[in-house]
């Protein structure tokens, strides 16, 4: 399931936007926004979700996700920051 929904980050395959995300993250984070989220805002950001609302490509629907994040808050906090700290996002 997980190399399912994290497929391998190559830079090669990066479009235009990509590329500048990816650029952009490796510039230090500098001002008072630029912290990573912590588990109770992600908490915040998942209990907004509507629970039946369709899922999107990946199927995944909110009920699900906030059953995976009841589960594992610090893996999923920590997935996040990951993406936003090394500009990789997985691909739909």
């Amino acid at each position: 399931m997980l190399e399912h929904f994290t497929p391998v980050d190559k830079e090669e395959d990066d479009t235009k936007h990509r590329k500048l995300a990816r650029a952009q993250t490796l510039e230090p984070a500098d001002t008072e926004d630029d912290k990573d989220f912590t588990v109770e805002k992600t908490r915040n950001a998942v209990a907004s979700m509507k629970k039946k609302k369709a899922s999107g490509v990946d199927g995944i629907t909110g009920k699900v996700f906030k059953s995976a994040f009841d589960i594992l808050p610090k893996y999923i906090s920590a997935f996040y920051n990951g993406c936003i700290r090394k500009g990789v996002f997985p691909k739909r």
